[in-house]
């Protein structure tokens, strides 16, 4: 039988929540790629933002039983393009959108301070990050690919870049 964190790491000290995080999940409409991030945000301690998608997680019978009832757990709200635009720009965290675009820099060349909160806006899986959310961000960056893949999708490219932002390096300095 697959042991969990809790089992595995029953006699060790809890591990500290990682950076706060919100993820900004922009016109997703795959119920997979929504699920997975709900895992993993409740991996990490984020909070959720669902933007012009008809997915309710608190109905989805099938969504909750693939995010493995995370939807149940994790702090999640469902908001409109503009809305979540404006609001973007009065949370007090750096918004990163997660796409490839002419200013997008590889997710491993941008160096946060420690503790700093960040949202991660990943895209509708063909229509990317709407051009308002990518105005909305700070900055953008993409998962460097050196195979013959050109794309990964929403939830991997979410968790490769939300467990490198939360669990890295301590010791960088914001760029």
């Amino acid at each position: 039988m697959q042991l969990d964190h809790f089992d595995a790491l029953a006699h060790a000290a809890p591990p500290q929540a990682p950076r706060p995080m919100l993820f900004v999940l922009d016109g997703v409409a795959d119920r997979a790629n929504v699920a997975h991030a709900f895992r993993l945000a409740g991996s990490l301690c984020a909070r959720v933002w669902l933007v012009e998608t008809d997915i309710t997680p608190a109905t989805d019978r099938g969504l909750r039983r693939l995010s493995r009832m995370q939807t149940d757990h994790v702090r999640w709200e469902q908001i409109g393009r503009r809305e979540a635009v404006e609001r973007l720009s009065q949370e007090e965290v750096r918004a990163i959108a997660l796409e490839i675009s002419s200013r997008s820099v590889p997710y491993p060349a941008l160096s946060l301070a420690p503790d700093a909160p960040i949202a991660i806006v990943a895209g509708a899986e063909r229509e990317g990050v709407s051009p308002a959310m990518l105005e909305a961000c700070a900055v953008h960056v993409h998962v460097p690919m050196a195979g013959t893949g050109s794309s990964l999708n929403v939830a991997m490219s979410l968790a490769i870049v939300a467990a490198h932002f939360a669990w890295g390096s301590a010791d960088t300095q914001e760029r």
